[in-house]
C-alpha cells in the first residue's frame, strides 16, 4: 500500500526539478538548442555537463531557475 503523504512529496519535486535535459529546457522556455549552449558557454545560465572521464559524450543538465532569471533579466532590460 502506498501512502498518499509519499506521492505528494514525489509530485511536489517532479513538478519543479532543480536539473533538466536540454530537450526538456527547450521546450519549457520556447529557447533554441543553440541559443541554450550560447548562453551556457557565456555563463549566463547554470549548466553541467554529466561526462566519465575518457568519453566523448556526456549530459547536460541546465537550471531551470537560472534560465527563468535570465529571462527576468532581460524582460527588465527591454522596459
Amino acid at each position: 500500500m502506498v501512502r498518499d503523504d509519499m506521492d505528494t512529496t514525489t509530485k511536489k519535486v517532479d513538478e519543479f526539478p532543480e536539473w533538466v535535459r536540454e530537450k526538456t529546457a527547450t521546450a519549457q522556455f520556447g529557447i533554441g538548442r543553440q541559443t541554450l549552449r550560447r548562453l551556457r558557454t557565456e555563463g549566463k545560465i547554470r549548466a553541467v555537463s554529466l561526462r566519465e572521464p575518457g568519453c566523448k559524450r556526456g549530459i547536460a543538465l541546465y537550471c531551470p531557475e537560472s534560465i527563468r532569471a535570465f529571462i527576468a533579466k532581460m524582460e527588465g532590460a527591454a522596459l
